[in-house]
């Protein structure tokens, strides 16, 4: 029987199960941990013995979940020191950590106190590294062959988990760049003369007086021909696609001519936003990330680079809240004179807020707007309703809790094309929809009546009009709309949701 491991760390327990909540596997989860103990200075357990406590672990996880058990006491301060290395904001990382652990364990005070601490060390000690690594790049033996010794002893040390899993090579070998740097001087070496060696003593050839003047001349990305350029650009991701772009005119030029991968916006706030593709029908999940590139450094201005890219056309962009950062997009939206060229926006909660703008969409190009109004004031469903984006609308979606009684639905008699659901009874939809033939200028309505198990509303007593009769359609109504041809078709229709309940509604629409 294979002896278990000696002692792990005591902070390991917590930051394993909390790489587990974040769905990483064991070779990320090892990445992140070997990532934090080089920022510590702290050595490192081997992947064999990580790979037993993340097993371990797991067990552990899975059954206290499933039983419905408490995790022990645990050390968070990995898990602190991993979001800070990794420029999570502290709001998010609190509240990422407390719904992984757990919050009878993550205390506010513990937290704090572990992020304050790691920033204060962190400062503290930035003017001593650099002071060393400058002293060290002086002192440093600068011969090719006690270099390339020197870089034989870094790979000495990972080789073993370079072969065991080779896909992550790149990855450890910039970390062993770094630590190298960090200890000989930044300019001690670049890092495709020490991946060179690497690769070299990865496929065994360990001749340190190899000479490179005789290998060909490396050819630079601007060399590359154009239909090579476009095909690596398939493969970039669209923060680095736009990273790519911002390089130099010639490259904006070829980057604007591919297609952007993003087809759907979800902004909830500043730090959190989805961008779905449907290419790989994956949710991307970015958060504002100060201490990397693209996207995560400054997601306002990533977004607006994306915004303004003259062939993008978004499908769908759906918003949480309007909130101050929101605002500030599209006060920077304005200013470069662009509308936002969008097929499909969802205003969600809002905060309970019914003001809505839409005047950064292009009208025409928005066909959908769908719109959560909790009980708005005549004026605000006004200006919404009026604005030239729902008046092009081909449907304008507004659901609400509030019942029909109070709600400003003589507003809507000036909305062409809607849909509304409303709580309220039967007789006061009906008789909305009366007025709304009879003064309304609308197009097309669907009106939500009621959600039951038993016994329908009997809406249709409403409209027993006899002329208004069609034979053998007894769901059917047909009004004719004086000094006009025209007449407005009005038809009960029933249909399941989700849960089964039996949804009514009658949609209306105007017809020659």
């Amino acid at each position: 029987m294979v002896d278990p491991p000696s002692t792990p760390p005591t902070d390991l327990r917590a930051l394993i199960i909390y790489d587990i909540y974040q769905w990483k596997t064991v070779e990320k989860s090892y990445d992140n941990y070997s990532n934090l103990c080089d920022s510590l200075r702290i050595d490192n357990i081997s992947f064999g013995d990580f790979e037993y406590w993340f097993n371990r672990y797991s067990k552990e996880y899975y059954y206290s979940v499933k039983n419905g058990r408490s995790l022990p006491l645990l050390d968070i301060s990995a898990c602190v020191f991993s979001d800070f290395i990794n420029g999570k904001s502290a709001e998010y990382s609190f509240n990422q950590i407390s719904e992984a652990l757990g919050e009878s364990i993550v205390k506010k005070e513990d937290f704090q106190k572990w992020r304050n601490s790691f920033s204060i060390e962190k400062r503290e000690s930035n003017d001593e590294e650099s002071q060393k690594a400058h002293t060290m790049a002086e002192l440093a033996d600068r011969d090719p062959l006690a270099i390339r010794a020197r870089i034989l002893k870094e790979f000495g040390k990972v080789q073993a988990f370079i072969t065991t899993h080779p896909k992550y090579w790149r990855s450890v070998t910039l970390r062993a760049h770094k630590r190298l740097c960090e200890a000989m001087g930044y300019d001690y070496v670049d890092y495709p003369e020490f991946e060179f060696w690497v690769l070299r003593f990865l496929h065994g050839n360990f001749e340190l007086e190899y000479n490179r003047s005789s290998d060909p001349k490396a050819r630079s990305f601007t060399d590359l021909p154009l239909d090579v350029f476009n095909k690596i650009g398939e493969y970039l991701s669209l923060e680095d696609r736009f990273q790519l772009r911002d390089v130099c005119k010639d490259f904006r030029y070829q980057v604007d001519n591919w297609g952007l991968k993003v087809d759907e916006i979800y902004y909830k706030n500043a730090d959190v936003w989805h961008l779905y593709q449907k290419s790989s029908a994956v949710c991307r999940f970015y958060v504002n990330n100060r201490s990397r590139l693209g996207f995560y450094r400054n997601p306002i201005s990533f977004v607006m680079n994306m915004l303004k890219h003259p062939r993008y056309q978004l499908e769908k962009l759906a918003i949480n809240k309007e909130d101050k950062y929101w605002k500030k997009l599209i006060k920077k939206l304005d200013e470069s004179n662009r509308k936002l060229r969008v097929k499909k926006v969802n205003f969600e909660s809002n905060g309970g807020s019914s003001k809505i703008d839409l005047h950064f969409m292009v009208p025409g190009v928005l066909e959908e707007i769908k719109m959560y109004l909790l009980n708005p004031t005549r004026k605000e469903l006004n200006e919404i309703i009026e604005s030239e984006q729902c008046q092009s609308a081909k449907m304008v979606y507004i659901e609400s809790l509030i019942g029909t009684p109070t709600y400003p639905l003589d507003v809507l008699y000036n909305c062409p094309r809607f849909t509304l659901k409303l709580g309220g009874d039967s007789g006061t939809k009906a008789n909305f929809l009366k007025k709304l033939m009879k003064y309304g200028k609308v197009q097309k309505c669907v009106l939500y009546i009621s959600t039951y198990i038993g016994a329908p509303s009997q809406i249709m007593w409403y409209f027993n009009e006899p002329e208004a009769m069609v034979p053998n359609f007894p769901s059917l109504r047909r009004y004719p709309i004086p000094e006009t041809n025209e007449f407005y078709e009005l038809e009960y229709q029933e249909e399941l949701d989700y849960f089964e309940y039996r949804e009514e509604f009658i949609h209306l629409e105007r017809k020659q």
